[in-house]
């Protein structure tokens, strides 16, 4: 059974730009000082030594200082006699005092650890939908009572916080629930339509469409009892074209058959027909895209797999052109039968011997009347005519 769309009408949500609270911590004061010295200081405290040892040695020099107390500073005694030579020289010659180089100590900021603001995302609250009652526990055998508030078109409808759409009943004309829209409250498109039977309470189908572009991807049909599944389609989410309808047995679970559909015309290309176990293949008929039209039906034996008959058909009239028959092993030919394309009627049955190649026997028929015989051909085993014998 076909259910007609549906046009919905999607409610605009109103939209509230919510205030991002961000949360920025600067840190302002001085990073902490090290209690132990830094390098720098070590290397200014350390040129200060080297001049220290120089005016020692000056002072040593002229007694001021004990040898023991030069030791100590190591090297300064060498340094002392150093400039007492350069000292004695004559006055006129420059003392040939060596000053001593004094590397200037390389002086490394320190790197302040600045701690990098937090920015905490937004805290953006999405407005909450209400908690919606599965479709499955709903009784809508009286409309009255279902809840939700009445809008211009008799329906009953559910919002969120922000007056949103979230979902709507429609009634039928006796006062039984219809069916069930459910939407997205963003987007205003149509996210689920439940269907129920006349008594507003047993699921006869759902649908299920794409939240963004609100178009059908899929419907899935219950039987009688609204709860054993009958068969699912699926659609193209861009043309809204059936690509596939899977069918079920009974039970609502073993397989029955498949049928593939084109998504650009939406006709039949393919039919898979199981047998009672739902796994095991009966047939696969193969369609024309354009039309639809049946061309080719693949028959198997009970194990799914083995070949048994292939009937090949007219794409514009459907009328049957071929049947090609396979021994057990389904590879082997046992008979080949011929149609007319314009009438459908057989022309001729060819038999193969067991080798499946050498002809054994023709069977020609009137093309304009149904199964009229007109004579069988035999053939020996090198394939040439045995004997013609007329029909009766």
């Amino acid at each position: 059974m076909v259910i007609s769309k549906i046009a919905f009408r999607g409610v605009e949500a109103p939209k509230e730009q919510a205030k991002a609270k961000v949360k920025t911590k600067v840190e302002n004061e001085a990073p902490e000082v090290d209690k132990k010295m830094s390098t720098a200081a070590k290397l200014m405290i350390g040129a200060s030594a080297i001049a220290g040892v120089v005016a020692l040695g000056i002072a040593g020099y002229k007694g001021k200082l004990g040898k023991g107390v030069q030791k100590m500073l190591g090297g300064a005694e060498k340094g002392a006699d150093d400039l007492a030579e350069n000292i004695r020289k004559p006055k006129g010659e420059s003392p040939n005092v060596e000053t001593p180089k004094v590397e200037q100590p390389k002086t490394e900021t320190p790197k302040a650890e600045v701690e990098t603001p937090k920015v905490e995302s937004p805290n953006v609250e999405t407005p909450k939908a209400p908690a919606l009652k599965p479709v499955e526990e709903i009784d809508g055998s009286d409309f009255s009572k279902l809840e939700g508030e009445l809008n211009e078109n008799g329906y009953k409808v559910i919002k969120d916080a922000d007056g949103n759409v979230v979902r709507e009943f429609c009634p039928r004309k006796d006062g039984t629930l219809d069916w069930i829209t459910d939407y997205n409250p963003n987007t205003g498109n149509p996210i689920k339509q439940t269907y129920f039977r006349e008594d507003g309470k047993t699921l006869y189908g759902i649908d299920d469409y794409d939240p963004k572009t609100g178009n059908i991807i899929k419907d899935t049909f219950f039987r009688k009892d609204g709860k054993t599944l009958e068969c699912i389609n699926d659609y193209d989410p861009n043309t809204d074209n059936l690509i596939k309808q899977t069918s079920f047995r009974k039970d609502g679970k073993t397989l029955e058959c498949i049928n593939d559909y084109d998504p650009n015309t939406g006709n039949l290309i393919k039919q898979t027909s199981f047998r009672e176990d739902g796994k095991t293949l009966d047939w696969i008929a193969d369609c024309e895209p354009n039309t639809g039209n049946l061309i080719k039906q693949t028959h198997f034996r009970k194990d799914g797999k083995t070949l048994h008959l292939i009937d090949d058909y007219e794409p514009n009239t459907g009328n049957p052109i071929k049947q090609t028959y396979f021994r057990g092993d389904g590879k082997t030919l046992d008979r080949i039968n011929d149609y007319d394309p314009k009438t459908g009627n057989p022309i001729k049955q060819t038999y193969f011997r067991e080798d499946g190649k050498k002809v054994r026997c023709v069977i020609e028929f009137d093309p304009k009347r149904a199964y009229k015989e007109i004579q069988t051909i035999y053939y020996k085993e090198d394939g040439t005519v045995d004997r013609i014998v007329p029909a009766e």
